[in-house]
């Protein structure tokens, strides 16, 4: 790979970066009834980082984007009280404009596929792209308390999904982001769903948290 002198200054700055975390381009068929190309991203040397490569699931968006997010999670991982989003949870932008679902992704058996962590594009905003399977999901107000009043105490279950919540909370609060807790729409409030999203800004920005 060639840089300008200006341009190598700034990747040696930012060390996770195309210097260190090489993203391998791969292409899938398109979604049935559209014609847009769909391109997903394997990490080359996260695993040096986080223990793991990261496969982006391909979308019909351009590969940088998902490459902003394979980079987001390692730095997530690696900032000062940083941690590996746990499997199921949600991480994105504060303002909501973009999106990623994250996997833990055990090693498959025959198929020569290490473990390796999963981020599927859910949402984003500036594409104008948003996945098939998203329902519409309201905030539960008060978060990991309001869902306590919600679902209570009385059984080992209830008490269980809080304790999630609760550790998803505070690792999302020690690197300066916040937890929201999400409900379908279409089901009672009585049961809610858990979406935990550690809202952070691409490449490590800080602002808007």
């Amino acid at each position: 790979m060639l840089f300008s002198a200006e341009s190598f200054t700034a990747f040696v700055e930012e060390p996770i970066g195309p210097l260190t975390v090489h993203p391998r381009i791969y292409r899938e068929e398109p979604p049935p009834g559209t014609t847009e190309q769909c391109v997903g991203i394997q990490t080359l040397g996260a695993a040096d980082y986080i223990g793991r490569e990261i496969n982006v699931e391909a979308a019909p968006v351009p590969w940088s984007e998902l490459y902003a997010g394979a980079l987001t999670f390692i730095k997530i991982a690696t900032e000062k009280n940083g941690y590996i989003i746990p499997d199921g949870d949600v991480f994105g932008i504060e303002d909501d404009s973009v999106s990623y679902r994250v996997r833990h992704v055990a090693a498959t058996a025959g198929q020569d596929l290490p473990d390796q962590y999963q981020l599927t594009l859910r949402y984003s905003r500036k594409h104008g792209y948003r996945a098939n399977d998203i329902k519409r999901r309201l905030t539960v107000p008060g978060g990991v308390d309001g869902v306590e009043r919600l679902i209570g105490t009385a059984t080992p279950e209830a008490r269980a999904e809080l304790r999630k919540m609760r550790e998803s909370e505070a690792l999302a609060e020690g690197i300066g982001g916040r937890l929201v807790v999400t409900r379908p729409a279409d089901e009672p409030p009585q049961n809610p769903g858990r979406t935990g999203n550690a809202r952070v800004v691409p490449f490590g920005k800080r602002t808007g948290l």
